[in-house]
């Protein structure tokens, strides 16, 4: 009789630790970019380079590594934002509370000379 409530004790441990190691691996922007930073700060490269898309990659290159290696502090702030392009060409960015509950803290309608800030990136490749 211990010995199966032993297994069925060790069965349990084993779903808890499975389920709670799965979520984990969640990521949101900023649990991104804390990796991205952490990356950085210990000369990681492949790891910055990981956590890019599968299209983007080629961005990852060792020469913006270097660079941001350069400014890199150990201090940040992380804030989490959605950039809004209305059809009408007008740019929204909302800034969303931290935490899995977004909520909206802040929103700023992006003046047109900065829209150029994020027009670029949407093109480039």
């Amino acid at each position: 009789m211990i010995n199966k409530l032993f297994k069925l004790l060790i069965l349990i441990s084993l779903i808890i630790l499975s389920v709670s190691c799965s979520k984990d691996k969640e990521s949101d922007p900023i649990q991104t970019s804390i990796q991205m930073k952490q990356a950085i700060f210990f000369n990681d490269f492949e790891d910055f380079q990981s956590l890019f898309s599968s299209q983007r990659k080629s961005a990852a290159t060792k020469e913006m590594f270097r660079a941001l290696k350069e400014i890199e502090d150990p201090s940040a702030d992380y804030k989490s934002y959605t950039l809004i392009t209305l059809g009408n060409g007008r740019m929204l960015l909302v800034n969303h509370t931290p935490g899995k509950d977004y909520k909206i803290q802040d929103i700023v309608i992006v003046p047109e000379d900065l829209k150029i800030l994020f027009e670029d990136e949407i093109k480039s490749p």
